[in-house]
């Protein structure tokens, strides 16, 4: 079947076969007719149309089990560690026994570490030490950006 071509949707294709005629004559001493021009146009812009509509989304995927939304937090730190809170999390449901745990927050790498506390983070820095100590082996380390 071929595909429909909306009027004015063949300028840039004529512009492209142009460039590549000139092209051709430039580097390889080939002349292109007119004809041959919007011939190769009008084909490459059937080509385009019909992949582009061949091309199917892909399926929407459900987030896994432990993933929990959070529409909001209250400071990129405390999105950090919900961050490193699921992957220590997925790690553990992967049944992997060692981690290294990489951020770029060193305010973050600082407190898992127990270097600082912070009162109002302490719960999610709990659950973290708490799913820490169920590995046989992981380490927090800061990550210069």
């Amino acid at each position: 079947m071929a595909a429909k071509i909306r009027k004015g949707s063949l300028a840039p294709w004529i512009l492209w076969q142009l460039w590549i005629s000139r092209n051709k004559l430039i580097f390889e001493d080939m002349r292109c007719s007119a004809a041959d021009v919007i011939s190769m146009a009008t084909a490459s812009a059937r080509e385009w149309i019909q992949n582009q509509e061949k091309t199917p989304l892909p399926p929407r995927r459900t987030p896994p089990p432990s993933h929990r939304p959070t529409s909001h937090v209250r400071s990129p730190l405390m999105g950090d560690r919900l961050a490193m809170h699921e992957a220590i999390l997925k790690c553990g449901g992967l049944g992997l026994s060692r981690a290294r745990c990489e951020s770029e927050s060193a305010s973050l790498i600082k407190i898992l570490k127990d270097e600082t506390s912070c009162e109002e983070l302490y719960g999610i820095v709990s659950d973290i030490s708490l799913l820490a100590s169920s590995f046989n082996c992981i380490s927090f380390l800061w990550i210069p950006q």
